[in-house]
């Protein structure tokens, strides 16, 4: 049984915006001035890529730190932007990029923490909304209709004897105005979601759910029918709905072990992938229980090494014990997991608890009649 977001869509894109002929998991460079020298291209934001026409270009420029952004989110014509940068190591989060904008307009909105960083592509999490993710692809330059805008780009220097006040302070402005915008996006994008527990399998949108469990999980991952007749009495359990208004988005099944909430299964609906629902309504979902545990693959190739850093850019960490998951229906596959823990490690006590509770709770609705596993020793 894998403990994982099903985000196909989500893996692809992320996939594509690594090296582009280069299927195979590249090695992360060291986050460093040097290194991330050159001119990228914001090319997703929140899962989403940017509209058509639209864009957003920075150069890292390696001396004295420095940086050009021209992008044209706020206006018809092209802003320019110019600041200093600067790369801190995190001894838990690793790399994390700061900046500030020129002419005293103030720091960047947030920090960010930079995984999947290559010589082709990176990521940017901002550090105090893990929802909040950015693709960044390298390119050749900046283009030269940009530079030259489509409509004035404002320059790095300010005009001698010109007060600040009578020019607008335009890099304010439009540090402002990408605020803004990229809110609005966000904002569009997910509206507010809504978790609400099934409580009998005649519930509304519960067919919805089930086709949609049953889609994206193995059968040896899924309970029978009858498992959540049973389980739906048992006040430990819930299978949520995730909801947008009146809209299906996904399912989030979880236990409450007291000390902590463990997610089962959580899956988005496939006309929704890809829009960045899965790591909103997992965000929201943390914020509002506290702790929680979940199980993914052991990261031994490409995919499940993204599905282990997606997890990670949304606060949970990875922990060494050696888990051993018996699966749910016959025939039964042992198989090893990595259990990921949220906003912090699990100590052995712990992990081995965790094991316990999966082992004499939750497996009891499974098909297994004195299961051994998963155990600690």
């Amino acid at each position: 049984m894998k403990r994982f977001l099903r985000f196909a869509a989500l893996l692809s894109a992320l996939a594509l915006l690594g090296a582009c002929d280069d299927d195979m998991y590249v090695t992360p460079l060291e986050v460093t001035n040097n290194n991330i020298a050159g001119t990228w291209q914001l090319a997703e934001w929140n899962g989403a890529p940017l509209a058509e026409g639209s864009f957003v270009y920075i150069e890292f420029i390696r001396k004295d730190a420095k940086y050009v952004m021209y992008q044209n989110l706020d206006s018809f014509g092209t802003r320019k932007l110019t600041g200093r940068f600067v790369i801190d190591n995190d001894a838990e989060l690793g790399a994390v990029i700061r900046g500030s904008y020129d002419y005293g307009a103030g720091d960047w909105a947030h920090r960010y923490i930079v995984t999947d960083f290559t010589e082709t592509s990176m990521v940017w999490t901002a550090k105090d909304d893990r929802s909040d993710v950015q693709v960044f692809v390298r390119c050749d330059g900046i283009p030269d209709e940009v530079t030259g805008g489509t409509g004035v780009p404002f320059s790095s220097s300010r005009p001698s004897g010109t007060p600040a006040e009578s020019r607008g302070e335009p890099q304010e402005l439009a540090m402002r105005g990408i605020c803004t915008i990229l809110r609005k996006i966000t904002t569009t994008m997910t509206q507010e979601l809504q978790f609400i527990p099934f409580e009998s399998r005649s519930d509304k949108g519960w067919a919805e759910a089930w086709d949609l469990y049953e889609e994206s999980f193995p059968r040896c991952e899924r309970w029978n029918a009858q498992g959540y007749d049973r389980a739906f009495g048992d006040p430990r359990f819930e299978a949520d709905g995730i909801w947008r208004g009146e809209e299906f988005i996904g399912i989030l099944f979880h236990w409450n072990a007291g000390a902590y909430r463990y997610v089962e299964h959580l899956a988005v609906s496939p006309t929704l992938r890809g829009q960045n629902m899965g790591s909103k309504a997992l965000t929201a979902f943390c914020r509002k229980v506290g702790r929680v545990i979940l199980e993914i693959d052991p990261p031994v190739d490409d995919i499940s090494i993204r599905r282990r850093h997606f997890y990670e850019r949304l606060g949970f960490v990875a922990n060494p014990y050696e888990y051993i998951h018996p699966s749910f229906r016959k025939p039964f596959t042992p198989h090893q997991l990595i259990l990921m823990s949220y906003p912090g490690p699990l100590t052995y006590d712990e992990a081995r608890g965790f094991a316990d509770f999966v082992r004499e709770t939750v497996l009891g609705y499974s098909e297994h009649e004195a299961p051994t596993l998963p155990k600690l020793p």
